[in-house]
């Protein structure tokens, strides 16, 4: 037992092999592991190793639980180990290592079986105790993996459950909104949105808190904490209705009209990458947000809101600011900020419907095709499947009639993109 909790971590792993291996090896581990033998002791350290620091320590506890677990004949016997184990495996079912978590998910799949969540439910104490003191972690994987095992209980879990630890929570997440880590924010901000909206009244005296680390988010320099922020700040609308959009659309419509103020600054390589390496710059020291990237946020958001069936007419409203936005070429970054545009634009045309979108079509064709003719590729496809996914929602012959109203020049580029689609 002492290799196992030993300061070299090649001997932990080592460790933890070798008592896999012992489990393996028993002709009746059921009664040497047993909680009245040797099992709550084996069950102990399996849990400090499966909450390890180092991954190859993780996996090899993961292997060694899997092992302990099935060697019990009935869930009677595994049941007094849960309190134990049942928090790590579960948080390490979204553990960052891709062995570590595709292993656990296994794992899950044969312990719980199918009923997971009951177990949850069942344990909700030690579950939830464990993923708070996780979200202390050195390792900031493991503080981003117990923020979305969190989220997992506001979506997943019966609320009478929950419910008792809403506040306690939804407090743990805001500590690590701020976290120094870009993954574990957004991780963070996911959560507090599924919080939101899982549980409004509750958290409703979080929102004075939450909404300027919403909107931190929205205009992060990373793309995908922008995107998340988006998806959040949806949840608070689907929470709360217009009271919520009344907040969201100034903020929505100084960054679509921020755009025109951005300035062309170029951060060199140093600076793009201290900003962007492995999630662990302070949130204070990033890059200072752009004009360009909370606008890019905005997008995202009015994607969101044109999911949402009682917010049509508001977006509608804000798809004119939009198109500026996009029309804006004087900035080095106008091409990511179009690609945006041209991968949201269906979307949120579907969202809206048709009747509500074609009014302004027209205004989104010209930064259309000057993406489709970019040299950025990532862009210039964009645009292409955004004339395509149109032209399916429309009609193609709809979309080629006010492509030609609108400027007959291009209709050869038009029909190109179609024919090169259909290939």
């Amino acid at each position: 037992m002492p290799t196992l909790a030993h300061v070299n971590r090649c001997v932990r792993e080592a460790g933890f092999s070798l008592l896999s291996a012992l489990i393996g090896c028993c002709s009746a581990p059921e009664k040497i592991f047993s909680a009245q033998q040797l099992g709550l002791q084996v069950a102990t350290c399996l849990a400090c190793g499966l909450a390890d620091n180092w991954s190859q320590v993780r996996l090899a506890a993961s292997e060694a639980t899997r092992k302990f677990l099935l060697s019990f004949p009935t869930e009677e016997e595994r049941k007094a180990f849960f309190p134990l184990l049942l928090p790590q495996m579960c948080l390490n079912r979204y553990y960052t290592a891709d062995g570590v978590r595709i292993y656990s998910q296994e794992t899950w799949r044969r312990i719980a079986k199918t009923e997971g969540r009951e177990l949850v439910q069942r344990y909700i104490d030690p579950v939830v105790a464990y993923y708070i003191s996780q979200t202390k972690a050195d390792n900031h994987a493991v503080r981003e993996a117990s923020c979305t095992c969190i989220a997992e209980l506001a979506s997943k879990i019966k609320q009478e459950a929950v419910q008792p630890y809403v506040t306690q929570l939804l407090q743990t997440l805001i500590v690590c909104f701020r976290d120094e880590a870009w993954p574990v924010r957004d991780a963070a901000c996911l959560a507090c949105g599924s919080f939101l909206l899982c549980y409004p009244q509750e958290c409703r005296s979080a929102l004075e808190t939450l909404y300027p680390l919403f909107f931190n988010n929205l205009g992060d320099c990373i793309p995908s904490v922008r995107q998340g922020a988006a998806t959040a700040l949806a949840n608070v609308v689907r929470a709360y209705g217009t009271e919520a959009y009344h907040v969201l659309e100034p903020k929505i419509r100084e960054g679509l009209t921020g755009v025109q103020h951005q300035g062309n600054v170029h951060y060199g390589h140093s600076e793009w990458t201290a900003a962007t390496r492995c999630g662990q710059t302070d949130w204070k020291f990033n890059k200072p947000s752009e004009p360009w990237e909370l606008a890019d946020g905005c997008i995202h958001l009015v994607a969101e809101l044109a999911q949402i069936p009682q917010m049509a007419q508001d977006v509608a409203q804000l798809l004119p600011l939009m198109a500026q936005a996009a029309e804006h070429k004087h900035y080095l970054h106008h091409i990511t900020l179009l690609e945006t545009v041209c991968k949201q634009l269906p979307s949120i045309a579907r969202g809206i419907n048709k009747r509500a979108f074609k009014p302004h079509l027209e205004k989104f064709l010209g930064p259309i095709f000057y993406g489709l003719s970019c040299e950025n590729g990532l862009t210039s496809s964009a645009a292409s499947q955004c004339l395509n996914q149109l032209s399916g929602f429309l009609g193609p012959s709809i979309l080629r009639a006010r492509v030609e109203q609108w400027n007959c020049r291009y209709l050869e580029q038009l029909d190109a993109n179609i024919h090169i689609a259909g290939l």
